[in-house]
Formats: structure tokens, sequence, C-alpha cells
């Protein structure tokens, strides 16, 4: 019996390969693979679409930001105060805000000054996470711009806060306050009375009024973007 298999296995294999039904087969395999690589390669695309959208959305919102700013020239010898605002740090990531920096800084004397407290983000950007505050300002590898991180923000008495901003006033062109959850600082109102512009970052219609009612009771000018 198997020998009579053997003998009869070549024509059955020579029959198979030139049977219509095993191309057939074939195309049909090749035509499934295709199709399920070529689903797989538009989903793949249609997942990274949001992401570079959202890049380019953060490069016009900062060159946005800089074109409101330019124009934000030293009265008297003293540096205007310009404050970054949002209520959540999704309206408002720490690139932007060092983004608008190290751009004003091709023109002008820039001091960032970072008040997210919860996460540190300018000390993380520059690397500069040991810093005493008695080494304020820190320099940048960036020409014309230093940074005051929130943890030495943090340390400073409400007295020292407000001798260093007077000397950073005389001595940069243009200081910027990083405050990514303004409306939950506990000095949100100091904040707001030593401002002289404010930049309010909102993705939606509420947070933005919040805001603009928190910045009212100051004499602080208000630039509202959708971020």
């Amino acid at each position: 019996m198997n020998a009579a298999f053997a003998q009869g296995l070549p024509e059955w294999f020579n029959a198979l390969m030139y049977s219509p039904w095993l191309y057939a087969a074939a195309a049909g395999v090749f035509f499934v693979v295709f199709v399920c690589g070529l689903a797989a390669l538009l989903v793949g695309r249609k997942k990274k679409t949001p992401v570079s959208a959202s890049a380019g959305s953060k490069a016009d919102v900062v060159s946005e930001c800089c074109t409101l700013l330019s124009g934000q020239a030293k009265i008297n010898g003293q540096a205007r105060i310009i404050l970054l605002a949002a209520g959540s740090l999704r309206d408002l990531p720490v690139t932007v805000s060092v983004n608008v920096a190290v751009r004003l800084a091709n023109s002008h004397q820039c001091l960032l000054i970072d008040l997210d407290t919860k996460r540190d983000a300018v000390a993380h950007v520059f690397e500069v996470h040991g810093t005493d505050a008695s080494a304020l300002p820190v320099k940048t590898p960036v020409k014309n711009l230093s940074v005051w991180p929130a943890h030495c923000v943090s340390t400073l008495s409400p007295a020292k806060w407000e001798q260093m901003l007077a000397e950073a006033r005389r001595t940069y062109d243009i200081v910027l306050f990083n405050a990514p959850y303004l409306n939950r600082l506990e000095q949100s109102e100091q904040i707001v009375r030593c401002t002289d512009a404010a930049v309010v970052f909102s993705a939606d219609t509420p947070s933005a009024q919040s805001l603009c009612r928190l910045l009212s009771a100051g004499s602080c000018r208000v630039h509202k973007m959708r971020s």
C-alpha cells in the first residue's frame, strides 16, 4: 500500500502544480495579505496625523505669542513683566513658554521665571535641577536667556521675591512668568499685581473667562489665545 502511494505521489503532485485552483488560492491569499497590510498602513498614518498637527499648531501659537510681545519694550528703564497663563498644562505646556522665551532672546535680554512648582519643568528643560536660590538668575546655553527654576522660586520669601523682581526689571528687557496652573497658585493674586500684561492660553471659553476674571483684579493688559 505504501509503495502504491509512493508511486502515485508524483502524479498527484504534478496534477496539483498544474491545477488552476492552486494559483487561484495563492492569488487569493496574496490579495488578503495585501489588503490587510494596506489597512494597517492607513490606520498607522491616521494615528500619527494628530501628533504632527499638534506640533504645527504649537509652533503657530509660539509665533503668534512672540508677535504680540515683540513691542513690549522697557518703559523708563523698567522691563515689562509678561504672564503666560493657563488653567492646565494641556493648554500651556512648558515647550511653549520656553520657545517663546528663546525667540524673544534673539533680540532682548530675557528672563523666564517658572511658577510651575508641581513639575519644576523649566529646570528639567535646561538641566538645572540642583540649583540653589542664591545662584539666581541661572544662565542658560541660549544667548540672552536666563531662568529662575520653580524649585528656587518656591523658597523665596515675599520680601526677597519683591526685591529680586525689582532688580530683574532693571536688568532685563523682558520678564516672563510661566504659570500653567495660575488659578490654583496660592500666590496668584500677588503674581497678578506685579504683572504688566498677560497672555491667556485656553482651549475652551469657560477656562479663559475664569482666568480673565482673576487677571481683572490687576491692571495688566490681557491677550487671549486659543491653544
